[in-house]
């Protein structure tokens, strides 16, 4: 069971992508942008692990929840874990959604063409 590194979960968001959404914020990110608000998940040591199968679980216990997205930090960092997410919720009502900056086709086509991580 893949596990993703974490800076923290955010359960019920109206502001991550269409509806009620879990937005899972991932830990590491290379970028560094000028005026990024999320400083504290650059870090790559930073955060905690979780499995991706425990955040299915979870997302899976509140009936209210449309999807899913994952934000960071940089989620292709940790493109692997992501796609196994990607993959496991596809049997379930779930839908992802990637970063602001990708748009999920792009996400996607990259997460299954990606043999492995960089930085973990």
């Amino acid at each position: 069971m893949p596990k993703l590194r974490l800076a923290g979960v955010i359960r019920e968001s109206i502001v991550d992508g269409p509806g009620i959404r879990m937005t899972v914020f991932t830990q590491g990110c290379p970028h560094k942008c000028k005026g990024c608000h999320n400083e504290q998940t650059w870090d790559f040591s930073g955060g905690y692990d979780s499995s991706t199968e425990r955040i299915l679980e979870e997302a899976k216990k509140d009936p209210i929840l449309r999807g899913l997205t994952f934000s960071g930090g940089e989620p292709f960092c940790q493109a692997q874990r992501c796609q196994y997410w990607h993959k496991k919720r596809k049997r379930e009502v779930l839908t992802s959604s990637a970063t602001p900056v990708t748009p999920l086709n792009i996400y996607y086509r990259i997460l299954t063409q990606i043999p492995s991580t960089k930085h973990f």
